[in-house]
């Protein structure tokens, strides 16, 4: 007994083991683990790219791809993302023809492509290039490319409320920039926006102080003016609408010093939010006014927040009509997923409500309530993805891990015990199930390997007994149709009754595996159950009917026949399973 209570303990806590040796086996990111991610389709060929978009540069390869990644910023900057993509396509043939030791290049492609996939809201991809580049630049020991390859990430990861590895990215960036003397303000900046995004106020205006400093430190007076600015947001929502207009009005001085009259013209909305935290609606105009001659002096366009604040002000003067229109136009020119909607749809509700039209401001706000809902949503679904993607990144890390040392990085010896540690127990647990599997059952019949779901009024047909003693031939290919068919049976059921996809069954009964394709999560374990023909020559017939289950207990509202046709499935399966248990044993 005593050697039997050892053995369940190891193997129950196997996985415990597991859990202990996996830091140490992954470790941190290593270079070998992004040799594949490049790019995810075919690249350029290199001497093509030199000949047609690099015909004046005679230097070296690096100063070929250094003029790529400045014409692919120039892109960016004109919001030309396909010219941008492609020229870093070229930047990459081009890395890739040089060989080994372009390591530094390799960072500076990765880190610009993760700024290509930041703007376009591709946060987990873009987290995984800027993990890549800090690992490269690690790599060739550039401080300077790991510094600011963290920052992106942590940047990007604040953005998906990954708040605890945002500061952990950003604080490793900042030590950097410090032990090499270098400029420390955008990350000061960013940590910063990570505290503000957890209320932590007094933490937050700490760092934006300690970043303006820096600013101011090395003359940057823009990225000063930026930095008042959010110390303004910040003091401004604390109720010091004060300490946020001096702030604001050193903010304006500064940008209008250094000619920046786009960012001149976004203080402006600021400006006008304090005036009217304040009751002050006269300064409110008199800025509103100025915000719209400069706009028309320069023919600079309008910020959707700053329109927000100008529809406040003409709703504060009764202008309702203006205001509605100002909303209407802002709301039809904003970009998709733009945080700043769901105030823009508030006030439109406000500015209906104080007309009269109490039905269509419901209706709006309600709209607005389904955007706020889906961009929380959005958020968890970037959160989601960037865990699988770093679950994939893990893996081919344990995989490296696991090589032998001249295809990957040498193991360490306490990893290397606990991995044959491991591999005995696995071994070992393998060994006595196929001992088991080759045993004789015992002859009692086979119970279901499920706890019974509740049946319908009317059960189904008992199938055609057998004779005595002689088991029900099981047919294989009956068998196969039978899960398909249940499979297809639950899915369709969970789509009617829950309005969600299979995707979402997989991720919320944890029985399918959901995995990152391209960009896009696929549950491709669950859909090849969905096909006689990419059924797996050895389904797992008790997850098919698990899915089952799961259905019938989340779909209390599904209709009768459902329900019974559901549970007629499930028992045609377990059938099927008896039949086969049963004439394997009467074969031994």
């Amino acid at each position: 007994m005593l050697h039997r209570t050892l053995w369940r303990s190891i193997v129950k806590g196997g996985w415990v083991l597991l859990a202990l040796a996996w830091p140490v086996l992954v470790g941190a990111a290593h270079p070998s683990a992004c040799s594949g991610l490049s790019t995810n389709r075919m690249l350029p060929d290199a001497r093509l790219c030199r000949s047609r978009l690099l015909p004046a540069t005679s230097g070296t390869p690096a100063e070929g791809v250094a003029a790529l990644l400045a014409s692919a910023g120039e892109a960016m900057q004109g919001a030309r993302d396909a010219e941008a993509e492609r020229l870093l396509d070229c930047a990459d043939a081009v890395v890739d023809d040089m060989g080994s030791g372009a390591e530094v290049l390799r960072a500076a492609v990765s880190r610009q492509r993760g700024v290509l996939d930041y703007r376009r809201e591709r946060l987990p991809q873009a987290m995984r290039r800027f993990e890549c580049a800090a690992a490269w630049s690690r790599a060739a020991q550039d401080t300077d490319g790991t510094a600011r390859a963290l920052n992106n990430l942590g940047s990007a990861q604040r953005r998906i409320g990954d708040f605890r590895g945002a500061l952990g990215s950003l604080t490793e960036s900042l030590a950097l920039r410090r032990a090499q003397g270098g400029s420390s303000n955008a990350v000061l900046n960013n940590i910063a926006d990570v505290y503000r995004a957890l209320g932590e106020r007094e933490t937050a205006l700490r760092y934006y102080q300690q970043a303006l400093q820096a600013s101011r430190a090395t003359g940057d007076g823009v990225e000063a003016a930026h930095v008042l600015e959010s110390m303004a947001e910040v003091t401004l929502d604390a109720g010091h609408p004060v300490q946020a207009a001096a702030w604001l009005r050193q903010a304006l001085h500064d940008y209008q010093q250094a000619g920046n009259r786009v960012y001149a013209l976004r203080v402006h909305d600021g400006l006008i939010r304090v005036a009217l935290a304040q009751g002050d609606v006269g300064a409110a105009r008199d800025w509103q006014e100025a915000a719209l001659a400069l706009a028309h002096s320069w023919s600079l366009p309008l910020p959707a927040a700053l329109q927000l604040q100008v529809a406040r002000v003409q709703r504060a003067d009764g202008r309702l009509a203006q205001a509605r229109m100002q909303l209407e136009s802002a709301l039809a020119a904003l970009a998709d997923r733009d945080p700043v909607e769901v105030d823009l749809l508030k006030e439109l509700a406000a500015v209906q409500g104080a007309s009269g039209e109490v039905t269509a401001a419901n209706a709006t706000l309600e709209r607005a309530n389904e955007r706020a809902l889906a961009q929380a949503r959005a958020q968890h679904d970037q959160r989601l993805d960037w865990m699988r993607v770093r679950f994939e990144a893990e893996e081919e890390r344990r995989l490296q891990a696991a090589a032998p040392p001249s295809q990957g990085r040498a193991v360490g010896p306490v990893a290397a015990l606990l991995a044959i540690t491991l591999a005995v127990l696995v071994a070992f647990v393998l060994r006595r199930r196929l001992r088991r599997r080759r045993a004789p059952t015992c002859p009692t019949p086979v119970k279901p390997p499920l706890p019974a779901a509740p049946r319908p009024a009317v059960a189904p047909p008992p199938p055609p007994e057998a004779p005595v003693g002689v088991p029900r031939q099981a047919d294989p290919q009956a068998f196969r149709s039978e899960l398909v068919a249940l499979m297809l049976a639950s899915v369709e059921a969970w789509e009617r009754c829950t309005g969600s996809s299979r995707l979402e069954l997989a991720e919320r009964s944890r029985l399918w595996r959901v995995n990152v394709d391209d960009g896009r999560l696929r549950a491709r374990a669950l859909e090849r159950y969905l096909s006689v023909a990419r059924l797996p020559r050895q389904p797992r017939w008790r997850s098919v009917v698990r899915t089952a289950y799961y259905v019938l207990a989340q779909c209390p509202a599904l209709d009768a026949a459902s329900r019974q046709q559901l549970q007629a499935g499930v028992d045609g399966v377990l059938a099927h399973a008896r039949s086969t248990a049963l004439q394997a044993e009467a074969g031994a």
